[in-house]
């Protein structure tokens, strides 16, 4: 606490100090100087840096008494908003750099396990990234006496940086969800990803999660932190912290290079046998959550010919021939088309288009339009695109916008989506025949902090959002659109593309709060007589599908599979819903009739301390 007050009053006192160096676009750095960090910012981030270095004092303070190390010299953070891809990464060589790319993770999910769970998304980050720069920087021994003799010379005098990948991933991931609420490792993504290799007895040796080799197969959470935790967490339970602190402590030490002989040293076991006990601990931990899912009657969908590891945001044409959905491979990221009659599947578009989340038809079935990350000279942002089905035509409809989650109106006319502005979000609107005309709207701007994660617009009265506040809420939130602005068509304008000078407009009502509480309600979609909302939701541990019936306020238990089921949408006769299905394999596409759904009544209770409600 003490730590924490000095940052305040340091940020008052010293104010922020230039640096002369560059970003990307060209804006100068800060420096922002505390006891212990470091942070390097840009213009309009300077309430986010007082919250980096608050955050990582206080990690740094709690990591030195877990690993009883205290990090040499100060640690060097850079805030770095440059890509909507979120991310971090750390860097010990000569000295301790960590980079964060401080984007809210919206659509990393399916793969990462980074789920919108997490109460804090940036202490999330900066811990796990501080777990390694603490790690990384211990020297014991003879590396001790090397960083005298030479300083942070790389691998000599930071000898942990010889672990395996997985142990590196793995021991920051264990302390990331120790230290942080919403961690990975307690995240239901995780238990998912663990749950269906148990189910499909494809549990991975010990050496194929080293990160040695390339397994050439889908990886959840890359393979290296969810077997890396599963890992230090196994050993932490059964061995105890001290455990732990001796094998980092030999590696920094020097007195290892394999991690066979390591865990024998530490343990007095092979590593082989005590990777077994803990591949039988899951066994069990699994099989008895399998066998209670199954006695209560597990759902059995219909596998569609899908292609894709991660297969995502499925939406049905408005004649109910296609399936649009956005796929990422081993080698290739794409928007893709499925015809439900035949299976015949085909790509549409090339496209970065599953992490940034949503694409929607036009209600005239001839176009869909979607989110797609592109690099524009040194920064990954997010835009929006539109793709006619018949010749495959694309054009551009947002340039910087870092605009994702599109939502088209029901008259075809304006499109609604979710665009980031610094690190936060706001909900606009475009003219979507002629995108060069009036500049995009915003219709809804959330308090800072709040996050949109998805939009769902057709049919109905209302638009739906699924909204994550810090705490770790993800809730959805009806919205009723104002009428469009009398001159819709409006006048050519480069700003269109821009958004510069876009004109606020008349704001969107907040209705009501559909869910309201720590469960992660998302991607929302309706029944085609707007009778229903359709999302998917953890809050029974798995991700399954959900119901609320508009006119009586009634949730419905659609499903209960044994792994996951995500992104639900009806099909346009109403006699089916397609949705995204998780397996060991990955993720593909599925279908049940609506008379095979559950219908299953669960009583959901609003949280009265969530924000907003």
């Amino acid at each position: 606490m003490g730590a924490t007050l000095r940052i305040g009053l340091a940020a008052l006192a010293l104010g922020l100090a230039l640096s002369g160096a560059g970003t990307p676009a060209g804006a100068a750095w800060q420096v922002l100087r505390t006891p212990l960090v470091r942070v390097y910012f840009t213009d309009g981030y300077e309430a986010a840096a007082i919250s980096a270095a608050q955050l990582a004092e206080q990690a740094l303070g709690e990591l030195e008494g877990r690993l009883q190390h205290r990090l040499e010299g100060p640690l060097h953070l850079v805030l770095s908003d440059r890509t909507d891809l979120a991310n971090g990464f750390t860097d010990v060589a000569y000295y301790n750099r960590v980079v964060i790319f401080p984007a809210f993770p919206v659509g990393m999910g399916y793969t990462t396990g980074l789920s919108p769970r997490m109460e804090h998304w940036l202490r999330l980050v900066i811990t796990h990234e501080l777990v390694h720069a603490a790690h990384l920087d211990m020297a014991e021994g003879p590396a001790r006496g090397l960083r005298e003799l030479f300083g942070h010379v790389p691998v000599l005098s930071t000898p942990n940086a010889i672990q395996p990948r997985s142990w590196l991933e793995g021991v920051a991931t264990l302390e990331e969800t120790r230290l942080v609420g919403g961690g990975r490792g307690e995240d239901p993504l995780f238990d998912m990803f663990l749950r269906a290799d148990v189910l499909e007895d494809r549990l991975p040796t010990m050496d194929q999660t080293l990160g040695l080799y390339d397994l050439e197969r889908f990886q959840p959470a890359g393979t290296v932190y969810l077997y890396g935790y599963a890992w230090f967490d196994f050993l932490r339970r059964r061995y105890g912290d001290q455990a732990l602190l001796r094998l980092h402590k030999g590696y920094a030490g020097l007195r290892y290079t394999l991690p066979g002989e390591a865990v024998r040293d530490v343990v007095r076991q092979p590593a082989a046998q005590v990777w077994q006990q803990m591949q039988e601990e899951l066994k069990s931990q699994f099989r008895r959550q399998i066998r209670a899912i199954e006695a209560q009657g597990a759902t059995q969908p219909q596998g569609l010919a899908s292609s894709g590891w991660v297969v995502v945001t499925p939406r049905v044409s408005p004649d109910g021939r296609w399936v649009a959905y956005a796929a990422q491979g081993p080698a290739v990221e794409d928007v893709r088309l499925l015809e439900l009659a035949t299976g015949r599947d085909r790509q549409l578009v090339l496209a970065r288009a599953t992490a940034p989340g949503g694409l929607d038809w036009t209600p005239d079935g001839r176009s869909v339009v979607y989110s797609s990350v592109e690099r524009q000279g040194a920064r990954e942002f997010a835009d929006l695109f539109r793709v006619e089905v018949e010749g495959g035509r694309v054009r551009r409809l947002t340039r910087g916008l870092r605009a994702y989650a599109p939502a088209v109106s029901p008259d075809g006319t304006r499109v609604a989506f979710a665009s980031r502005e610094g690190l936060n979000t706001r909900l606009m609107v475009m003219g979507l025949e002629d995108p060069g005309g009036r500049p995009p709207r915003v219709v809804w701007q959330p308090p800072p902090g709040w996050q949109i994660l998805s939009v769902a617009w057709r049919p109905g009265p209302y638009v739906a959002v699924s909204v994550w506040r810090p705490g770790g809420y993800t809730d959805i939130l009806l919205l009723e659109p104002a009428p469009p602005p009398p001159d819709a068509a409006g006048q050519g304008s480069q700003a269109a593309a821009s958004g510069a000078g876009a004109p606020q407009g008349q704001p969107w009502r907040e209705v009501r709060w559909v869910t309201a509480d720590r469960a992660v309600d998302e991607r929302p979609s309706w029944s085609p007589d707007g009778k229903f909302l359709l999302f998917h939701s953890d809050r029974d541990g798995i991700y399954n599908l959900y119901a609320w019936e508009v006119g009586s306020g009634r949730f419905f238990r659609l499903t209960n599979v044994l792994t996951g089921a995500f992104d639900p949408v009806a099909t346009p006769d109403g006699r089916s819903v397609v949705f995204s299905w998780y397996q060991a394999s990955g993720y593909r596409l599925a279908r049940l009739g609506w008379d095979q759904l559950r219908w299953e009544p669960v009583e959901l209770r609003q949280d009265a301390d969530a924000p907003g409600v």
